[in-house]
């Protein structure tokens, strides 16, 4: 089996501004005034040119001079918040709030410092301050869905979304920021619909709208659709990581094999130690019949992550392929030790033992792949591999009802899964449903030819 990815970014607007000093230093002198007035002038040239620790040491000059100097602390917070400095930046923001300059700019930007830091208390309050102060400016409402998204309060940030749309907000990245929320909620409808809407205001994150389009419609099975957005997706970015993922696992459920090993073979050429994707192509391999090539990147699993199971029940299942039995139990044991009770890991095993002839640690095993396996498909209903190996562990075990329903479930989820279609067939065939038999044979003569031909020949018997 495989795990998918799915990867999720946020958008903080930066808030860039520069206003006049404000005469409220009358106990100072004029020259001092001016001596502090060109210096925050030179910051601010210095702040044009990314300059900003050079533009720090400007204000902190000017403010050495005048220390009541709202404009310097300001703009030398924003030197500091571009410089990643932000409790100092918190602290200028602070005191040029409390010399009077003017709130709303402040709240605009300081609770961006407090939510890098992940200060989201102290975020939201500045939020909520500027949203009693401007109830109508639709930039705070989606600061707030932000920081409810962080918070994991997935419907309070939804509606904060909403209202900045209510508003009219000309922000592009509206689209994108919803479908994140919608992703959250398990709103795959909605996550496809805003996805969609990202696209058509000009997000300025394509490339991940069209995966999380991609990704609403994979998990709706609209699979043709999903194809084409995580194309789309990977080429506006071809090293975005997770397309190498999903774009994979939606070519084998359209049963192309072929396709799914060329672009995992693509991803592990990007991110050549990266575990998911050399167990994913390890598991096309198997299925393609690949069995020296399903072994080799296991292996390569193994070693790059050799604390994940996954890849030691994929050589067990490799090794089991090419008779090599010994090994095959060896890296079954292994898998297990990592991962107790994993049921995948127990069928293979049990597959081990049956190849060896001993047939009572054989049923032992298969009756705990069972066992796991049912957790498994409980925890994770739409993965269809989950049940077509449960269907095979019921299979092997003699609950041929419970197999078919397996099967049928596994073929609910991805119709093209040509193995699965040819257990359930051959299971029709072993409870005398002939018919049912043979329209499994119509079925894939349509995905897989050769299958198709097999199980024709085992009904002809």
């Amino acid at each position: 089996m495989r795990k998918r990815s799915l990867l999720i970014f946020l958008l903080a607007a930066v808030v860039l501004g520069f206003v006049s000093f404000p005469q409220n230093a009358e106990a100072q002198s004029r020259k001092d005034r001016r001596r502090a007035e060109n210096l925050v002038v030179e910051g601010d040239t210095l702040y044009r040119q990314q300059n900003y620790q050079a533009a720090i040491v400007r204000y902190a000059q000017a403010l050495a001079i005048v220390p009541t100097y709202p404009l310097a602390h300001y703009n030398k917070g924003r030197a500091h918040f571009n410089l990643e400095q932000f409790d100092e930046a918190i602290r200028e923001f602070g005191i040029s709030l409390d010399q009077g300059y003017d709130s709303l700019t402040i709240y605009g930007i300081r609770w961006r410092a407090y939510f890098a830091k992940k200060d989201l208390d102290g975020a939201m309050r500045d939020i909520q301050q500027a949203i009693s102060s401007a109830p109508q400016n639709d930039y705070f409402y989606i600061a707030q869905g932000q920081i409810f998204h962080e918070q994991r309060k997935f419907e309070e940030a939804t509606d904060s979304y909403l209202r900045s749309m209510e508003l009219g907000t000309k922000n592009t990245n509206i689209g994108y920021l919803l479908a994140l929320s919608y992703n959250a909620q398990g709103n795959w409808a909605k996550q496809e619909e805003y996805a969609k809407l990202a696209l058509q205001s000009a997000t300025t994150f394509p490339d991940m709208s069209w995966f999380l389009a991609g990704d609403a419609q994979q998990r709706m099975r609209k699979y043709e659709d999903a194809m084409r957005s995580y194309q789309n997706a990977k080429s506006v970015n071809p090293d975005l990581y997770g397309i190498f993922i999903n774009l994979a696992e939606t070519y084998r459920v359209l049963n192309r094999l072929k396709d799914a090993v060329a672009i995992a073979e693509e991803g592990v050429s990007k991110y050549p130690t990266d575990s998911t994707l050399l167990i994913n192509i390890s598991w096309y391999y198997s299925l393609s019949n690949k069995n020296d090539a399903a072994i080799e990147y296991a292996k390569r699993a193994t070693d790059a992550a050799p604390n994940q199971y996954l890849g030691f029940t994929n050589l067990c299942r490799a090794y089991n392929d090419t008779n090599q039995l010994a090994l095959a139990k060896q890296n079954c044991e292994k898998a297990l030790q990592l991962q107790a009770g994993d049921g995948e890991t127990y069928f293979y095993l049990g597959r081990t033992y049956q190849l060896m002839d001993d047939v009572d640690a054989a049923f032992d095993n298969y009756e705990k792949a069972v066992t796991g396996l049912e957790t498994f498909t409980r925890a994770n209903p739409n993965y269809a591999d989950g049940y077509y190996l449960l269907g095979n562990a019921y299979s092997v075990t003699e609950k041929n009802d419970k197999a078919i329903q397996a099967y049928l479930a596994s073929l609910e989820i991805a119709p093209l899964f040509a193995r699965s279609r040819f257990n359930l067939g051959l299971i029709y065939l072993r409870e005398n449903q002939i018919d049912n038999a043979r329209a499994q044979v119509a079925a894939l003569r349509n995905i897989d030819a050769q299958l198709a031909k097999r199980l024709e020949e085992a009904i002809g018997k």
